[in-house]
């Protein structure tokens, strides 16, 4: 947290003017400013605090979860993940040597890269906070994976001698199709992290860490920085361990089985010692992902949907500024969501309708993507 500066001269409800053009307008004008405030989506809140100098984003800090971000890693979240927030910003005046003294307590926080980098994430699971979380605080889950996991020696050495270690990551990931890969990295010489991990099935991440001197980064903001050299920084070389799993990760992160009956489940010659194995002699096996893509098939899930709906349109309509009162699923061609919502009568904000209703569309979207449904989603919304 950077102390206060300067005198307010500003405060921003960005319901009324969004992140976006709050930033624009005062690099426009040339201002020489702090911009700090609570940011709020769906499921997350955060501190910003950013330094423009002359208009010029000179530091950025981001705090969520009790985590620090700093410099390029924060900026870059702040204008490409969180730029249509809800919230409220103080904007200060300050004067450059305000903006000097920032730099100096927080010297790692200077914003090298002012253009947003954006950059295709792969599939992400609709779970990857909740594994991603569960991975890093319990030892017992890390364990149960990796004991049931052929390290795949060979190919951790060809790993090593990458000058990239996003583009590992990301070849990890994208060879996982068929099977399950663990992946841990530890860095050296690097300023920022001290290790990495991604969890992967076929093509698809279920969890991502960063470890911080201070904390940890989980879920797709670990895996933008990751995947991104420019974010991940640098670093003078990497230890890298790839481990083929041979067991259901989600199913020891949901808890579904327990250990012995992992053990269990698993062929009598991988109950022996692990052995080092190549890419090319591990076993291989392939799990198909069932998609509904049919009005017949998707009716099977109606009563899961709506439970779904009721417990994701609770919970961002209350970020909101609105209760749920009701909600009517119908399945003709579609499937729509009809919601019926009342205003709150204590909240310290309430959203417009437009962004209300993108945030409801957003949630319906993740619903169908995590009950596997292909067909397209319709929502109304009545005020009441």
């Amino acid at each position: 947290m950077l102390p206060r500066r300067g005198k307010i001269i500003d405060y921003i409800n960005l319901i009324e003017e969004p992140l976006k053009e709050v930033i624009s307008r005062l690099r426009e004008k040339k201002s020489t400013v702090r911009i700090q405030g609570l940011l709020i989506l769906p499921g997350r809140s955060c501190e910003i605090y950013v330094d423009l100098l002359d208009g010029t984003p000179t530091l950025a800090v981001l705090i969520e979860k009790g985590v620090e971000l700093k410099g390029d890693v924060a900026w870059q979240e702040i204008v490409v993940s969180l730029e249509n927030a809800a919230g409220f910003l103080e904007v200060y005046e300050l004067k450059p040597e305000d903006v000097d003294e920032d730099l100096k307590l927080k010297p790692d926080a200077k914003i090298k890269v002012t253009a947003p980098i954006k950059i295709e994430l792969p599939k992400v699971n609709p779970k990857i906070e909740k594994y991603s979380e569960k991975l890093s605080s319990n030892i017992v889950y890390k364990t149960a994976i990796i004991i049931h996991s052929i390290h795949l020696n060979a190919r951790a050495e060809r790993a090593a001698t990458s000058a990239s270690l996003s583009a590992v990551m990301s070849t990890e990931i994208a060879e996982s199709i068929g099977a399950t890969r663990y992946v841990i990295a530890t860095l050296y010489g690097s300023k920022k992290w001290k290790s990495i991990e991604v969890l992967a099935k076929n093509g698809e991440v279920l969890a991502s860490l960063i470890y911080k001197p201070d904390g940890v980064i989980h879920g797709k903001m670990a895996l933008k920085i990751i995947l991104n050299p420019a974010l991940l920084g640098e670093y003078s070389s990497f230890d890298i361990l790839i481990y083929d799993v041979k067991v259901d990760p989600i199913a020891i992160l949901e808890e579904e089985i327990q250990e012995e009956k992992i053990r269990e489940k698993l062929p009598k010659e991988e109950k022996e010692e692990i052995e080092v194995v190549t890419k090319e002699t591990a076993p291989v096996k392939v799990e198909e992902t069932k998609e509904i893509t049919s009005l017949e098939e998707a009716q099977k899930y109606l009563d899961k949907v709506r439970e779904k709906a009721e417990e994701y349109f609770r919970e961002v309509l209350d970020t909101l500024g609105y209760e749920l009162k009701e909600v009517k699923i119908k399945m003709t061609n579609k499937i729509e969501f009809q919601v019926k919502i009342k205003k709150k009568r204590f909240t310290l904000r309430r959203a417009n309708m437009r962004i209300v209703k993108r945030e409801i569309i957003d949630e319906a979207r993740w619903i169908m993507e995590e009950l596997r449904i292909k067909l397209p989603v319709e929502v109304e919304i009545e005020k009441i």
